[in-house]
């Protein structure tokens, strides 16, 4: 099932030339994702009785041209090639019929009573519907990302109270704060990102960068050497 939901870009979600932010076109994505999840009764509220969520992994998007302040959005998701506990949900925003961003990602099934991953069932792939047919990306699956021996650039980033989700972990989006605020980089219109490990208010971690044959090669990395978070952008 192909779920759509309008979406007018307000003045919180651009930069100083109007356009949509990358942070908040995946703020935009997370929360369609989230009202499909409302609409079957597999949402935030329902945790208390399904036990369930659903977390991401992985990113890759994909911007064709981005969105101006002020136009609205319809956004389009789907998941297809469910297997195990994952399964693989995809994107468009399209501005009137113009599409404009699209993206893949993959998403993580966790029984918060027992924190360990839960199979996705037939039951739960009924209620959502399974598009295996279609994908916005010629290649299905996301590859995994290396991480590089040694990184040009290391900055300790501060992490804040205000940083944190409801489950007292870091934002996944705040990351792309983490790049304006200790790497100044620009709106990347292709990147990928995958979460590893989640980042507490107590961890030290560093935000290391290295540019790679034109790509912007970033990672997140506790002072103990463990990868959190892995980002390519070009």
């Amino acid at each position: 099932m192909v779920f759509e939901r309008k979406h007018r870009v307000g003045v919180d979600e651009v930069n100083r030339k109007l356009l949509m932010t990358n942070r908040a076109i995946i703020v935009s994505f997370e929360n369609t994702a989230s009202f499909q999840s409302d609409s079957i009764h597999y949402g935030i509220l329902d945790i208390p009785q399904t036990l369930l969520t659903w977390f991401v992994i992985d990113w890759k998007v994909r911007v064709i041209r981005r969105p101006l302040y002020g136009e609205e959005l319809t956004i389009r998701t789907w998941g297809r090639d469910a297997a195990r506990s994952f399964s693989y949900r995809d994107f468009e925003i399209y501005v009137n019929d113009e599409l404009c961003v699209q993206a893949t990602s993959k998403w993580a099934l966790l029984n918060v009573a027992t924190r360990s991953f839960e199979s996705v069932t037939p039951e739960l792939l009924q209620r959502y519907g399974n598009e295996d047919s279609m994908s916005v990306f010629a290649e299905r699956e996301l590859e995994h990302m290396m991480v590089l021996d040694e990184y040009d650039i290391r900055t300790p980033i501060t992490i804040r109270k205000s940083d944190l989700d409801f489950n007292g972990h870091v934002n996944n989006v705040k990351y792309f704060d983490f790049l304006i605020d200790y790497a100044n980089v620009p709106e990347f219109n292709d990147f990928r990102i995958t979460y590893r490990k989640e980042i507490r208010k107590e961890d030290e971690v560093y935000l290391c960068h290295s540019k790679v044959d034109n790509k912007d090669m970033f990672a997140i990395i506790d002072a103990e050497g463990q990868v959190k978070t892995i980002i390519e952008c070009e």
